[in-house]
């Protein structure tokens, strides 16, 4: 009988620690929520600019002169860094953003054959 009682309470507290785990990579702070231009620098031309639409919980993004929207996965955040995946061409795109102000993001997006600054100001 203590044998089950002890599997059970072990049990029942991995799931609260999953379930916590959980929560806090899928909510996205308040400061990141809301419309942002990026640049990115390095990228090849037609994926230099854009539009991210930061959700409470997701992420999408759209290149300028593209009619696409693009959904992020593996959104997380984490410390003071928000980081997301998003795949364009079967290229996995992975990116990282810092809160610096109101107003700016930075950060840096990386693929396969290279990696560029990220550059992100609010939409007014």
């Amino acid at each position: 009988m203590i044998m089950k009682s002890n599997y059970f309470k072990t049990l029942l507290i991995l799931l609260f620690v999953i379930a916590g785990a959980l929560t806090t990579n899928a909510q996205i702070p308040k400061q990141f929520i809301g419309s942002w231009d990026f640049t990115a620098p390095s990228a090849d031309y037609e994926f230099q600019n854009g539009i991210m639409e930061i959700k409470k919980d997701s992420i999408f993004t759209t290149f300028t002169g593209a009619s696409y929207i693009l959904p992020s996965h593996s959104v997380k955040f984490e410390a003071d860094t928000l980081r997301f995946i998003f795949d364009v061409s079967d290229e996995r795109i992975n990116c990282y953003c810092i809160f610096e102000d109101a107003s700016n993001l930075k950060g840096a997006a990386e693929w396969s054959m290279g990696a560029t600054k990220l550059i992100m100001s609010r939409k007014k």
